[in-house]
């Protein structure tokens, strides 16, 4: 599961000396919509909470770096993220009720540093993500943000996910740009996310075979990506109880419709324990392709998996062509 990336308009780049001061935070904050009641900031394995007062709010606190935490209103909530460094933080948060969970989103910050790198680098995304040379032109604003940021956690952050989550760059390029970090101030998650990361690059990054491990069907018969050999395929990793793999379905039911004259192919992975409960799903989904069950998590912890849904493309010879692709992406390969 993805988070969302942020950014801004115009020039950023502070050194990560320039965060830190000793004075502390303040967070003023407003909300727009109804909500009377107490706010929580998280962060360093703290909770503080704060009434809000006619709509505003204030938390008071200090780190020694940027550090990402969260906010979210009184539980049962949505949680919204941001980075708290020592400087005076103004923040507008639009509060809602949807299917009785409070939820929140923030809808602009002022005064953080860090937000102004987040806006910018979200604005270079979005402008240049449709471009046939985007990917040299993220490595090279990487280089520009990591260079002139080596110690601030969102660079280790982003640079974790793209290699573990989206991996756009392969094993040499993400390391190139992991030697531009200053790892040693990053906390254990981070450390944990790239280290991770380039472990899998390594071993299953593109252009890297799929490995082949047998795994059983609804009918106990064995299947591995070496049934698959002629044809392009996605292996889709999934569960019955989570909601964003099972929305995805009807989407790749399509696809399939599309392109299975074409050698297309899909092999879906599920993670259940409970076989009836996986059973089941598939039936309801209406998913005709083969499926298998990874009850043991052996093909997803072979791979490294973070989380569900995730997915790896793979040619006729059971190469990997990429992971966690987009529908348009996967439709631009099948239609070369």
């Amino acid at each position: 599961m993805k988070r969302p990336i942020y950014i801004l308009l115009f020039s950023l780049i502070f050194s990560c000396k320039q965060f830190s001061t000793s004075e502390g935070f303040v967070i003023s904050g407003n909300i727009d919509g109804v909500y009377a009641d107490y706010i929580y900031l998280n962060y360093n394995a703290k909770i503080d909470s704060v009434l809000v007062i006619n709509n505003s709010f204030e938390f008071k606190g200090n780190v020694k770096t940027p550090t990402q935490g969260w906010i979210n209103l009184r539980k049962p909530s949505s949680v919204s993220f941001m980075y708290l460094e020592n400087s005076n933080i103004n923040i507008h948060i639009k509060a809602y009720k949807e299917k009785e969970i409070n939820s929140l989103n923030i809808e602009k910050i002022e005064g953080s540093k860090t937000a102004l790198i987040q806006e910018d680098y979200k604005i270079f995304y979005q402008k240049n993500q449709s471009k046939s040379n985007f990917k040299k032109l993220l490595f090279n604003k990487l280089d520009s943000i990591f260079t002139q940021n080596p110690k601030h956690p969102f660079s280790g952050t982003v640079l974790g996910e793209i290699a573990l989550l989206e991996p756009i760059f392969n094993f040499k390029e993400v390391s190139i740009l992991l030697q531009k970090l200053d790892t040693a101030t990053f906390n254990s998650d981070i450390k944990e996310m790239l280290n991770q990361g380039l472990n899998n690059l390594e071993k299953f990054g593109v252009g890297k075979p799929f490995p082949s491990i047998d795994l059983p069907n609804q009918n106990n018969e064995n299947f591995s990506i070496n049934d698959f050999k002629g044809k392009i395929t996605l292996v889709d990793f999934w569960a019955s109880w989570c909601r964003p793999c099972r929305d995805n379905h009807p989407k790749l039911i399509n696809l399939y419709k599309e392109f299975k004259k074409l050698n297309f192919e899909i092999l879906s992975v599920s993670i259940d324990t409970d076989s009836n409960q996986w059973i089941n799903a598939i039936e309801k989904d209406t998913l005709s392709w083969t499926n298998v069950l990874d009850k043991e998590k052996n093909l997803y912890n072979t791979l490294g998996i973070f989380a569900v849904p995730s997915s790896y493309l793979v040619d006729k010879n059971g190469v990997i062509l990429g992971k966690n692709l987009s529908l348009n992406n996967i439709k631009t390969i099948l239609q070369k």
